[in-house]
């Protein structure tokens, strides 16, 4: 079976599924920066101490975990590992804020859409098809296809002309 027929039949795409994935991937983007933002602060506090009291503290270079759980007090030749963390820290905050904007700048794009709220519903508070119909006052089967179209509609800002590629 073709793309095209799959489009047809109901059944998303790969552009369609990475889109879903983005959508329900937003929160979890927020506690990530959130995590980088704490990080990055102690980092730095730790990177500000009186030299006395940089010798009482050390960082792994190679934490276990991407969390401030990194830092822990024994050795005194902390401060290049520090300086290095503090990059590291930077970096990933910053792609996670690229991600974050993107989704963000995308959805926004389809604020005007009458059926924008179904977005929200479904992939920022959760909300099943069904409890959709309700609160919005409309049949589960036309939050289904709006949500569809807005997807379809997102995949394409995501993903560009790959989108319409695979289309058939």
């Amino acid at each position: 079976m073709d793309k095209k027929q799959n489009s047809l039949n109901g059944k998303k795409s790969t552009y369609e599924r990475k889109t879903e994935q983005l959508l329900y991937a937003r929160k979890g983007i927020a506690l990530r920066m959130e995590a980088l933002e704490e990080k990055l602060t102690l980092l730095r506090a730790l990177r500000d101490m009186e030299p006395q009291e940089k010798s009482l503290v050390a960082c792994r270079e190679k934490p276990m975990k991407e969390t401030c759980n990194d830092l822990i007090y024994l050795l005194p030749e902390a401060a290049d590992t520090v300086a290095k963390m503090v990059y590291q820290t930077k970096c990933a905050l910053a792609r996670e804020r690229l991600a974050a904007n993107q989704i963000d700048n995308a959805v926004n794009a389809l604020r005007d859409d009458p059926y924008f709220s179904i977005l929200q519903l479904k992939y920022a508070e959760g909300m099943p098809e069904e409890e959709i119909a309700y609160q919005i006052h409309c049949d589960p089967s036309t939050v289904r296809r709006n949500k569809n179209r807005l997807l379809k509609r997102l995949a394409v800002i995501f993903f560009g002309i790959a989108v319409m590629e695979t289309a058939g």
